[in-house]
């Protein structure tokens, strides 16, 4: 079992519930992707997702900064923020003009 796994065992994860409307919006979404387009189009039901799953990231962190491998700490960084991600890919563009958003993956 991987180290992060151990460290995961036994934790629930629930994010926080939005207003009843973006539930409604949400409930109907069945993919990361279908998720992310909405996101796009609705700048509120972004911001409400955003929100609650602050909850979810604090436990993660806190749960993960606790775990040491060959006496080192794991160590955890804030989610990009759109300006940086922005600003990642105008650098990037000065190498690959080609290269846009949508067409990038894990």
């Amino acid at each position: 079992m991987s180290m992060i796994n151990y460290g995961l065992q036994d934790v629930a994860i629930e994010r926080e519930k939005m207003p009843e409307e973006f539930e409604d919006e949400f409930e109907a979404l069945r993919t990361l992707k279908d998720i992310r387009e909405k996101a796009k189009d609705n700048l509120c039901l972004k911001v409400e997702l955003e929100k609650c799953i602050v909850t979810v990231q604090k436990l993660l962190r806190e749960r993960t900064e606790h775990l040491v491998w060959k006496n080192e700490v794991f160590e955890t960084e804030n989610p990009a923020s759109d300006l940086e991600i922005n600003e990642m890919f105008e650098n990037i563009l000065r190498i690959d003009s080609t290269l846009t958003k949508d067409e990038t993956t894990q």
